[in-house]
């Protein structure tokens, strides 16, 4: 069980960290970048990165965490129910589960799904991008401090193990 549970830690650690470098590179440079050419031509390479990043290598990066944080959580149930392990395992769950699935679900994705609606018509694309920008780049960056916030706690669990 030990080393299972090390293995789970270690993936758990890996993947959220790998996840907050995304998210980060996002509200760093990403959307900046974007910001800074013509509306519609921001909008549409948008839309294109909405469509690559959908591919398996993300989405197993992006949704194996929830899964391994719930198992984390399991495993610090059963075997350490009197040490801080299982709490911090819950916020470390908790913070990526809520913080960035759950934002990402409900207000990312929508907003993503907004723009892919405008098309390619510059004056309504250049209108939903200037909405896009104003709500969607303050979501990524709530959701890469908890997915950062996230990695850390799950740092700190697996030094408790």
């Amino acid at each position: 069980m030990q080393t299972f549970e090390t293995i789970t830690l270690a993936l758990t650690v890996c993947l959220t960290g790998i996840c907050a470098g995304i998210l980060f590179i996002f509200s760093n440079t990403v959307m900046g970048s974007l910001r800074s050419l013509s509306g519609h031509q921001g909008a549409l390479t948008m839309q294109r990165i909405n469509e690559k990043i959908l591919n398996p290598t993300f989405l197993f990066v992006f949704v194996c965490p929830v899964g391994l944080h719930l198992l984390s959580v399991g495993l610090s149930i059963i075997g350490e129910a009197s040490s801080p392990a299982p709490f911090v395992r819950m916020v470390a769950a908790a913070l990526y589960i809520f913080g960035v699935f759950g934002i990402t679900a409900a207000c990312n994705v929508p907003l993503n799904d907004e723009l892919a609606a405008a098309g390619s018509d510059r004056s309504a694309l250049a209108s939903t991008w200037q909405r896009y920008l104003r709500r969607w780049v303050p979501w990524n960056h709530l959701r890469t401090g908890a997915c950062i916030l996230s990695t850390v706690a799950s740092s700190l669990a697996a030094s408790l193990a």
